[in-house]
């Protein structure tokens, strides 16, 4: 049995003039309505993000979700996370907050409590370079993903900013909490643990709604940063990340694995053809592997899933069959070409662009560099049929491709929509109006990723 030390506890500060905080934290809500979704995207964007700059561009990054079983004395604080939950429940007793905080409650009661193990949703990341900056202020992996809020460490040449997508997570843990640990390319290591609960009372004060395990002697309430003082389950033995959802809570107990496959490909099928990402999905003997050599079956399979059992599910539509039979159309155009903005290099663009009079849609696949889905339009009247895929490939500089990586992204579907009938030229005509309609866009205000 592991021994945590004592200066390492749950710390919730007093709340002093800050507002007081129920239950519904806006963050989490974002995902509610579809959290397998919210899940794999947030998750997988770092993950892409993150490849380890030392390795082979011909090796990918790798991420695994596992439902594993924790020894309740291996989780840290839990005693005292059980109590802080309660009075968290005593506090907002009545409404709408009270009847969810009785359900985390008794959440705490199972779990945190008696001879027993904790379910534990693990994430993991291989070939990434780890949350670098661990024991930075402001400004780096770290922080941005444990410490900071509403900061954004990332470009927008990168797939996410770590803004609301740390909070996916949340939407499945029964007790509202969430430990990270890491070792980065630099051979630090971190580990932290994260509770949102609500505003409570303690001793005659008020305390902050958020609270960490954390070192209670630091300044700063750092995290543990000697890796023997970490508990073996939590400890990262290789350069990466590990994501540990406690009290693990299934929306459909028999189908997490396949609504998280589903929202891997739907979302970054593209990574995965290019060999840029493998996901690997687990609950006990039942596994999932989707790589480049499966990934044509994996799509063939779930579609077929999909129409079986998600056929009334009006919140999601599994579209990556449609794009997947694009590539695999040997009538396909892929037009790559240079693009320049205001005399400067900006990168390499790509489009990807079927027509023909067999083709039964109209539609226009947007995704980031990295291979990420952003949105799909379908929203044209023009009187010819066409599939086509748009994937900006932008250079690392932040200084000068924030705005016109911005510009790159709206730009696929705004070519179809200035060009419409001409959409049949060739590829040349087609590069030159692509370079052309550029200057066409004169904001980005009516843009929103979803």
């Amino acid at each position: 049995m592991f021994q945590w030390k004592e200066n390492f506890q749950w710390i919730f500060s007093n709340l002093g003039s800050s507002d007081k905080v129920g239950v519904n934290e806006s963050g989490i809500g974002i995902f509610k309505r579809q959290p397998y979704k919210g899940l794999a995207k947030e998750i997988l964007q770092n993950v892409t993000d993150a490849k380890n700059p030392e390795l082979p561009d011909e090796v990918p990054v790798r991420a695994k979700f596992e439902l594993i079983y924790v020894d309740l004395e291996d989780i840290p604080g839990h005693e005292r996370l059980r109590e802080v939950i309660h009075k968290c429940s005593e506090y907002y007793s009545d409404g709408d907050d009270g009847e969810k905080l009785r359900s985390i409650r008794d959440a705490a009661d199972k779990y945190f409590s008696g001879d027993t193990k904790v379910p534990v949703l693990k994430i993991s990341d291989y070939n990434t370079t780890g949350l670098r900056g661990v024991k930075e202020e402001t400004g780096s992996n770290w922080t941005g993903l444990v410490r900071e809020r509403s900061a954004t460490n990332k470009s927008n040449a990168s797939s996410g900013a770590f803004g609301v997508g740390k909070f996916a997570p949340y939407n499945f843990t029964s007790v509202r909490t969430v430990l990270y640990s890491t070792k980065t390319i630099n051979d630090e290591y971190a580990f932290q643990g994260k509770a949102i609960l609500t505003t409570f009372k303690e001793d005659g004060k008020n305390k902050q709604n958020i609270g960490l395990f954390a070192d209670k002697d630091s300044e700063n309430f750092d995290a543990v940063f000697d890796v023997n003082d970490i508990a073996p389950v939590f400890r990262r033995t290789e350069t990466g990340t590990d994501i540990f959802v406690l009290g693990f809570v299934k929306e459909d107990e028999d189908t997490w694995v396949e609504q998280s496959a589903i929202s891997v490909i739907e979302y970054f099928f593209y990574s995965i053809y290019r060999g840029k990402l493998e996901v690997e999905i687990r609950d006990g003997e039942k596994r999932v592997e989707i790589t480049q050599n499966n990934l044509g079956e994996m799509i063939t399979f779930y579609e077929k899933y999909c129409k079986e059992h998600m056929a009334d599910d009006t919140a999601f539509k599994f579209t990556a069959p449609s794009y997947w039979r694009l590539l695999q159309d040997s009538r396909h155009k892929i037009i790559k070409a240079p693009f320049e903005y205001n005399g400067k290099s900006m990168g390499n663009y790509e489009l990807y662009l079927l027509t023909g009079d067999d083709v039964v849609e109209k539609k226009v696949l947007e995704m980031r560099q990295a291979g990420m889905k952003i949105r799909e339009d379908c929203a044209f009247r023009i009187p010819m049929n066409f599939s086509e895929y748009w994937i900006s490939k932008i250079s690392r500089n932040k200084e000068r491709d924030d705005e016109i990586n911005k510009k790159l992204l709206f730009l696929g579907w705004t070519v179809i929509r200035f060009w419409g009938n001409d959409i049949k030229k060739n590829t040349d005509e087609c590069i030159r109006v692509i370079e052309e309609t550029i200057f066409e866009i004169k904001t980005m205000d009516d843009y929103t990723e979803e």
